[in-house]
């Protein structure tokens, strides 16, 4: 199937051509003014460093979940945070 022809660019006096409304330079402003200006500030709040580690402790106990199911070796610790983790992540 043909891809559709692109077209100028939505911001004035842009000539780029594009197969978005904006090109990838107009895109990023347009995304950062929504941020800043329209997006609600508590919808800001709620991706702080709280959600970042929350994120990272939800990683770290997948691969601790996967590394625990795949593996035959016996566990002698009890959270992802011990260092029998450690040691089976760097044996493999």
């Amino acid at each position: 199937m043909p891809f559709k022809p692109l077209h100028p660019c939505a911001q004035p006096g842009c000539p780029a051509l594009t197969n978005k409304r904006y090109c990838p330079k107009h895109q990023h402003e347009v995304d950062a003014y929504y941020n800043k200006n329209l997006r609600d500030p508590a919808e800001r709040q709620r991706y702080g460093a709280e959600w970042r580690r929350i994120q990272a402790n939800n990683l770290w106990f997948q691969i601790y979940q996967a590394v625990r199911e795949n593996n035959a070796a016996d566990y002698s610790g009890k959270t992802p945070h011990d260092d029998v983790m450690e040691r089976i992540l760097n044996s493999q």
